[in-house]
């Protein structure tokens, strides 16, 4: 009988393990599929509007390769991300959408940039010397795109007493 309850308390010390290690396992399910829906989304506005979700996966896979070490991936995951963000970006201007009158699309790509920028941050410090630069510039990148979103989503008011611009004037 105690090798029975030594059996089984084994097998549920064994589970929790298990089930604990599982959430530490990146979904690599989800940013692939995300990743795929993204490559055959031909409609920039929806393009844009899956971003936050593959951004958040992919960060996801980013975190865990760090915490194994793996900087080389992390950087081609960067750079994979970085590249997704300048296409939606570029398919969104292609729309000759005004993104401050028509935000769709440009809203969801700027905040997926942001948390990105986000993330960034707290993860610069565990970038290893060799991939500092890499890192640095991507996040550079990233953050001339995310300043040129909110310049287009939230252009300046004209100053108080200036004559309005536009036909009118």
């Amino acid at each position: 009988m105690r090798r029975f309850l030594l059996l089984s308390e084994s097998l549920v010390v064994s589970a929790l393990a298990l089930a604990l290690l599982a959430g530490f396992i990146p979904q690599r399910g989800r940013s692939e599929e995300y990743r795929a829906r993204f490559d055959h989304e031909s409609n920039a506005v929806r393009k844009a509007k899956i971003l936050p979700d593959l951004g958040n996966a992919e960060f996801k896979d980013i975190e865990a390769q760090a915490a194994t070490g793996d900087f080389d991936v992390v950087m081609k995951t960067l750079q994979l991300y970085r590249d997704q963000v300048a296409e939606a970006e570029k398919a969104l201007d292609a729309t000759g959408a005004n993104p401050a009158k028509h935000s769709a699309g440009f809203i969801q790509l700027e905040i997926s940039v942001r948390q990105s920028l986000r993330r960034m941050d707290d993860l610069s410090f565990e970038i290893p010397p060799e991939h500092k630069k890499s890192f640095a510039d991507i996040r550079n990148q990233l953050d001339q795109t995310d300043q040129r979103l909110i310049r287009q989503l939230f252009p300046r008011a004209p100053a108080p007493g200036a004559p309005p611009a536009g036909p009118h004037s």
